[in-house]
């Protein structure tokens, strides 16, 4: 949206006008319905906050030790790893009043904004209950965790035409704030909206000058949203200083985190801005007298993730509102494969075929493959089995390294795939025709932003680094949960795995490689040991309580049984045998070493050997989850560093306590239930 500075002279605006009161909060709301009545929730001013030390723990670094040493360049043991959601200690949280029991007089403002404003006329129970939440109670918290397209933004957007003044929202990604502007700004109802980010040189003076003006008079008429990187949220970053200026004038009233596990879970190129970010924010809130909502937005925010962002942004009258994160209605297959290139692409021609007129997005770690071989897989199944009436369509990547005004362009063209014809073109007078997109290869930067109600096959090459990305990844597929016949698979292999365990060891901070190994140690023991149902299992790890009873049923590879399949029943004796002579008086081997033995004894180890190499990968993935073998690297010169690659890696043969005792871990192989042991 394009900054007016004089915006509020412009013309009258079209939201009811306001009494000559202009206290913000609860009272601007009795305001905006024309009512005198005063509530009992009227807000009184903040207290000042004293002065407080701050301290900061100083992470301390470990030198690098040899391979067997280093707990940094190992995997993590399976006793580490959570198998459900977090066990830390308890807080008191606000009860959030049910539905029933809000006043009517609430319930009709809060259903009125949402249909003026935003044209919707049936709001979900919870966002009545969360926007009740915090538009009726001041100096309020709410920490809002539901699923992928159930209606989360709708909620601050509401809150915000119902408070006034300016909402100020840290959102992630470039893509994300992007999208959020299109949904939020409604001039003629009086809500500007502005992504700080894209607004650079001139348009930045103009848009610095519109909230200069921005008056407390002003406020009362009309709301503005503001949706900011955490990079422009630095105490030093120039826009922090506009946003300090509308603090200080009282003219902020909420504040919100979206995508608020990213504090914790984002990698280390971006957790120190995020971080900084949240500071900021708490240290602007606790300067200002004009009491503050406060909102975090999540579809996966584990216990931890709340405990991480309220180390840095404090949480005041905090109520959580979790929703059930089940995708029920998407089968979930986990598949071992050789190549799993091949098998994905294979999966994705058979869903082309049954359902031409659907999308699909497929998922790889690695640029380098979205931009190029899988673009290439994609591209050619569309040419070849997309029924003409289906066409013309294409297929793009989308990663990290596009630029800002290109995802804004492929997520708006992935969104409107059903009205868009072509493969997309630049035209004579220089508009752009956007591309109707049958198939989107991704890296997990399209977990932000990238969206459509006709995605109905979503796939992932190799392992998701976490059972975040996992569930982002699933939540991309059937977002309206009206369609029929979606999927989201997973074709992994022991390569895919090593490959992402590189990556994860090329990481510079010591700290950070133990954290994204024990979250890829998670992934792979919920995939490759599977006890319960799929769905259960993610389910489990990510809710705090009211877990979805019952399993699946036949959604889920667990439930149908193919689970049984990766590996078959193993001769435990036959499989020691392997693992004892290839580890005999060495420190450890290559992988390409013990998987050549395991190939070779494949008659005696499996019950029913198979001459499909999943098989094989399949028992190696078993091994690692179980902590039999551990991947190391060999050459600690290299670790942190670019040219680590997987000629560096190595298995370990590790060890493993029965009764006090150590012994080496293939003589306990029985004790791994998990696999399918006679």
């Amino acid at each position: 949206m394009e900054p007016t500075p004089n915006n509020h002279d412009s013309g009258p605006s079209k939201r009811r006008r306001l009494d000559n009161a202009s206290t913000p909060g609860v009272a601007h709301i009795e305001r905006i319905i024309g009512t005198t009545t005063t509530s009992p929730l009227r807000q009184t001013p903040r207290q000042q906050p004293t002065e407080e030390d701050e301290h900061e723990e100083e992470s301390q670094s470990q030198d690098d030790l040899p391979l067997t040493q280093d707990p940094s360049l190992l995997l993590p043991t399976a006793s580490s790893t959570p198998a459900a959601a977090d066990t830390a200690e308890q807080s008191v949280f606000m009860p959030v009043v049910p539905l029933d029991d809000i006043p009517k007089r609430h319930v009709s403002i809060i259903k009125e904004a949402i249909k003026d404003v935003y044209g919707f006329d049936n709001p979900r129970p919870f966002q009545i209950e969360a926007i009740n939440h915090l538009a009726f109670n001041d100096d309020s918290s709410l920490v809002l965790i539901r699923r992928t397209a159930d209606g989360k933004s709708l909620v601050p957007l509401t809150v915000s035409v119902l408070r006034g003044g300016v909402t100020l929202v840290l959102v992630p990604l470039h893509g994300l704030g992007s999208d959020q502007v299109d949904k939020a700004s409604v001039p003629e109802h009086g809500i500007e909206a502005y992504y700080v980010d894209e607004h650079k040189y001139g348009n930045a003076k103009l848009l610095e000058k519109r909230l200069h003006h921005y008056s407390e008079e002003e406020a009362e008429e009309n709301s503005i949203l503001i949706f900011a990187s955490p990079n422009s949220l630095r105490e030093d970053s120039g826009w922090m200083k506009v946003f300090s200026s509308l603090a200080e004038r009282g003219l902020i009233r909420t504040v919100a985190i979206d995508e608020a596990h990213e504090v914790e879970q984002s990698g280390k190129s971006f957790r120190k801005e995020f971080v900084e970010a949240a500071k900021s924010l708490d240290s602007m809130i606790k300067s200002m007298t004009n009491p503050v909502s406060r909102i975090l937005m999540s579809a996966t925010f584990r216990r931890s993730d709340y405990d991480a962002v309220t180390e840095v942004f404090e949480m005041k009258n905090v109520a959580v509102m979790q929703g059930p994160l089940a995708r029920r209605s998407t089968k979930f297959d986990f598949l071992v494969e050789g190549d799993p290139s091949k098998s994905m692409t294979k999966a994705g021609q058979a869903h082309l075929t049954a359902h031409p007129g659907k999308q699909q997005l497929w998922y790889c770690n690695s640029r380098t493959a979205c931009e190029g071989s899988l673009l290439d897989k994609a591209d050619s199944i569309i040419e070849k089995h997309l029924p003409p009436a289906h066409g013309p369509s294409t297929a793009q990547s989308f990663t990290g390294g596009d630029g800002l005004k290109m995802k804004t362009s492929l997520m708006d063209a992935f969104t409107r795939f059903a009205e868009l014809r072509g493969v997309g073109c630049i035209n004579d007078d220089g508009t752009v025709s956007l591309p109707r997109i049958s198939i989107m290869t991704a890296t997990s930067a399209a977990n932000s932003g990238v969206s459509s109600n006709d995605l109905s096959f979503a796939t992932h090459k190799g392992f998701p680094f976490t059972l975040y990305d996992l569930v982002q990844e699933m939540g991309r597929v059937n977002r309206t949960q009206r369609m029929n016949d979606c999927h989201y698979q997973i074709h992994a292999s022991f390569n895919c795995f090593v490959s992402a365990f590189v990556r994860i060891m090329t990481n510079s901070e010591a700290n950070e490689r133990k954290r994204l190994a024990k979250h890829l140690h998670d992934v792979l023991r919920l995939l490759v040991l599977p006890s319960r149902c799929y769905h259960v299992a993610i389910e489990r790890y990510f809710e705090w309580d009211n877990h979805t009873p019952g399993v699946c049923g036949n959604m889920c590879s667990y439930c149908c049984g193919d689970t049984h399949n990766l590996t078959g029943k193993i001769h435990r004796e036959q499989l020691e045998g392997v693992l004892t002579g290839t580890f005999m008086g060495k420190v450890s081997v290559t992988p390409d070493e013990l998987k050549k033995a395991v190939r070779d004894a494949r008659p005696r180890i499996f019950v029913t050997p198979t001459k499909q190499m999943g098989q094989i990968h399949a028992v190696m993935l078993q091994l690692l989850a179980n902590d039999i073998v551990k991947l190391g690297v060999t050459d600690t010169s290299k670790v942190g560093k670019d040219k680590l690659s997987t000629k560096d890696v190595a298995l370990v043969l590790t060890t493993t306590t029965v009764n006090g005792i150590h012994k080496p871990a293939q003589t306990v192989v029985e004790m791994y239930t998990n696999m399918s042991i006679v």
